[in-house]
């Protein structure tokens, strides 16, 4: 359904995606309709995130072996042609002296400055909420943080080098081992004068969200924080003292939200 809604917006990746699992086109597929079976949801758009969460939570997922079984194949192709572009480029010299020793975050500076994500592990920092936060599929299922230590250009890309290898492998397991279990569980009643915090690590970086309840039950306060929010400090210090010409290349390199997508 996700990758039905998503489709008029990013009509070519979830073309790609949906060609995994189905013959057909994703864009010839029918407009999801609503189950009726849920719960009702309040307008209020902070109920509705708090809603969409807890309904995201599920017991686990339907082993469908046919299916996992596909997704492996196309994982080759996948696996083959990003390490190829990935690797011609760390095997170019050139590119490589443009990155080594530009934009340079300091360990100190980064712990000081609260980094997150790719930034704060090409600093040397352990920071990764799969290992110090996990939930579902990361309980017990990951162990190992990938860390650089330069802190500059190359260590943020070569910790996404790092990571696309380990993602790869790690998709392989998990899709070999795929838990039985409900797919959706009912909402129930947020508990009334409570505090709860959710932790994930997006892709940049961890996105923590902050719920208060009164003494009705209701949302009183609701907070999120990106990573791109705390990481934007750590593009600051890389620019200290270098030239006009390499703010483009820490700009990317650190590869921010401007509007908050990672929410």
């Amino acid at each position: 359904m996700q990758l039905r809604l998503l489709a008029p917006f990013l009509p070519y990746v979830t073309e790609e995606v949906w060609s995994w699992s189905h013959e057909d086109s994703v864009h010839s597929t029918s407009w999801p309709e609503s189950d009726t079976d849920l719960p009702s949801v309040p307008q209020d758009p902070r109920l509705l995130t708090a809603a969409l969460l807890a309904a995201a939570k599920a017991a686990g997922v339907r082993h469908l072996p046919q299916r996992a079984a596909r997704l492996l194949e196309r994982l080759v192709p996948v696996s083959r042609d990003t390490r190829g572009a990935v690797e011609l480029f760390f095997d170019t010299p050139s590119a490589l002296a443009r990155l080594e020793g530009t934009g340079v975050v300091k360990t100190d500076d980064a712990e000081a400055l609260g980094l997150v994500g790719v930034a704060a592990r090409a600093c040397g920092l352990v920071r990764d909420a799969r290992l110090h936060h996990p939930s579902g599929a990361y309980r017990d299922r990951f162990d190992t943080v990938i860390i650089e230590e330069s802190g500059d250009v190359y260590a943020r890309a070569n910790i996404r080098r790092r990571e696309i290898s380990s993602s790869l492998d790690w998709v392989r397991r998990g899709l070999g081992r795929l838990p039985e279990g409900e797919l959706r569980r009912p909402l129930g009643a947020l508990r009334p004068q409570s505090l709860a915090l959710a932790q994930v690590e997006g892709w940049r970086g961890e996105i923590v969200h902050v719920a208060l309840t009164d003494a009705q039950g209701r949302l009183s306060r609701y907070k999120i924080v990106d990573p791109s929010f705390r990481n934007w400090s750590a593009l600051a210090m890389a620019l200290r003292g270098e030239q006009i010409s390499d703010f483009p290349l820490c700009n990317k390199s650190f590869n921010l939200s401007y509007c908050g997508v990672d929410l």
